[in-house]
């Protein structure tokens, strides 16, 4: 801008063409001369501006994306880190969520911020330029500049409540079509296609509001404040007119300056919209993950096996109400045990707090004669240890290999061989059999493939625990003998296992027998 300031003003081409002849004894330029080396000054700035400003872009566009990056890996570490008591209050859809939108909308806030302080930086500069040129004439611009804000303010706090808005309705949209696609089956049989579609038209309606209101409310911004600022250069060169003091070259170098600073204060607003939208989601991220990250339980503790089990007054309960009820017992080396029971009776909840996975809400669980108690430890301590299979667990729809050697660190013929124990033959003659995939939560296979899929797991490792969590009830019984005896032919004599069923299970020759009911736990006598 002094350069273009230069180019206007004829007595600073004189005075600069003074300076060269004092300075170089040269016998001057002319006065073309000098605008000729003046233009080329400008032109060379204004090209290393526009350079500039493209590094700036591509800096701040990685800069988004590696906090977006960041962000997103934090939440699913924290996610997988955080003990399964806090997991069992947390929403599946919500972390798919925090990972793809507040991720992103957190990264939006972070790089609004960054480009509101270089905007705020850039207008402070410009404008101490401009106060230099003319100090009456900025202040009036200043003064300009507040009544824009003013006029936007209204439109600022809209912005703030879609992005309050836009957050429920984003949750509530992809709630809405997970838990409906899911609901294929049901759909179809009860005839529900029509009323599914409406609830969804619904969701998607208040989302094409929020994104609607927002684009009208931005262009809304934009709008006044272009409108306002030409409105404030006919402003200002009305009172430099009235004032008289100021030359034509210092005008059109203060309208320049001010052009410069529309644009800047244009950024400000763009910045603090983004701010303003992003803000909710951003708190709401970073105070789930604060969440999430004191809920983990962070003790190791090295265990060569788990040798026994000791539950000492047991209780555990779940959005109030009572799971378990006050339960003593003992596990011993090389304990085989069975627990039956009607369903909904709290089995599952018991084999988890066996394995450490859960941790009661009173009383202890501890492992090797009281050692370590489970709420003390780190499930990442015993879970070497464990082998947990139930029928709820979900299978990923990846490839088999992937699924029985995530590690990467098993032959095919072991592989082969954890199938043949699993009695999965069928599937080692399929061409390809390594790479088909299983399908989502393995729907490519019968019920009882599936559960055999899950228990194919065990014959690449040697657990202290092994913990089947109605592990077999969709296997014909021919089939569930033989994977049993497997199974029990894989164990070692101190191993502990621990299943849970509604029958006696063939193969395996119980030393104790337990029932739940509601919550209590009972032992029955057992003909040895």
């Amino acid at each position: 801008m002094a350069l273009i300031y230069l180019l206007l003003s004829k007595s600073q081409i004189d005075t600069i063409k003074t300076q060269l002849l004092n300075l170089f004894e040269y016998p001057g330029l002319t006065h073309l001369q000098v605008i000729s080396v003046l233009f080329g000054l400008t032109l060379v700035t204004i090209l290393a501006w526009a350079f500039l400003k493209r590094i700036k872009a591509q800096i701040l566009t990685t800069t988004r994306y590696n906090i977006y990056e960041s962000l997103a890996a934090k939440v699913t570490e924290s996610y997988f880190e955080t003990s399964a008591n806090s997991q069992l209050h947390q929403n599946t859809e919500e972390i798919t969520n925090m990972v793809i939108r507040r991720s992103e909308s957190a990264s939006v806030y972070y790089i609004s911020l960054i480009g509101l302080v270089s905007s705020i930086f850039a207008v402070i500069l410009l404008t101490a330029t401009a106060i230099v040129s003319s100090w009456q004439i900025t202040i009036a611009a200043m003064i300009l500049a507040v009544v824009s804000v003013i006029i936007n303010y209204r439109n600022f706090r809209i912005i703030g409540v879609i992005g309050t808005e836009k957050i429920q309705v984003t949750d509530d949209l992809l709630k809405e079509l997970t838990q409906n696609i899911r609901s294929f089956i049901w759909v179809k049989f009860d005839g529900l296609e029509k009323v599914t579609s409406g609830k969804i038209k619904k969701v998607l309606h208040l989302d094409w509001e929020w994104k609607v209101n927002k684009i009208v409310t931005t262009h809304t911004v934009t709008i006044l404040s272009d409108a306002f600022s030409l409105l404030s250069l006919g402003i200002i060169a009305f009172i430099a007119i009235l004032l008289g003091t100021v030359n034509l070259e210092t005008l059109l170098l203060l309208i320049l300056i001010f052009n410069r600073l529309r644009s800047y204060a244009n950024e400000c607003q763009v910045s603090w919209v983004n701010i303003k939208e992003n803000y909710e989601s951003t708190t709401t991220l970073l105070s789930t993950l604060d969440t999430m990250t004191s809920n983990e339980r962070t003790e190791l503790f090295e265990f060569n096996r788990i040798e026994n089990i000791q539950i000492h007054n047991v209780s555990f309960s779940y959005d109030q109400t009572p799971i378990i009820n006050s339960i003593t017992t003992d596990v011993c080396e090389g304990d085989k045990i069975l627990i039956q029971g009607p369903s909904g009776q709290g089995k599952s909840t018991l084999l988890k707090l066996l394995s450490g996975y859960y941790t009661p809400d009173k009383g202890t669980i501890s492992y090797n004669n009281d050692i370590k108690t489970t709420d003390s430890l780190s499930f990442k301590s015993v879970a070497n240890h464990i082998f947990y299979a139930a029928n709820d667990m979900y299978v990923p729809n990846i490839p088999i290999r992937d699924y029985l050697d995530p590690n990467g660190t098993l032959t095919q013929e072991e592989i082969k061989s954890m199938l043949n124990n699993a009695c999965l033959t069928e599937l080692i003659t399929e061409k390809h059999w390594l790479s088909q995939t299983l399908g989502d939560d393995a729907n490519n296979f019968s019920l009882g493939q599936r559960q055999r899929i899950l228990l194919s797991r065990l014959f690449s490792r040697n657990p202290s625990l092994i913990i089947l969590d109605e592990a077999t009830t969709h296997m014909d019984h021919d089939i569930e003998t033989q994977i049993l005896a497997n199974i029990h032919n894989h164990l070692d004599s101190s191993s502990i296992l621990i299943a849970s069923s509604h029958n006696t299970l063939p193969a395996i020759k119980f030393n104790k027998i337990y029932e739940v009911s509601s919550g209590n736990l009972a032992e029955i006598t057992v003909d040895l």
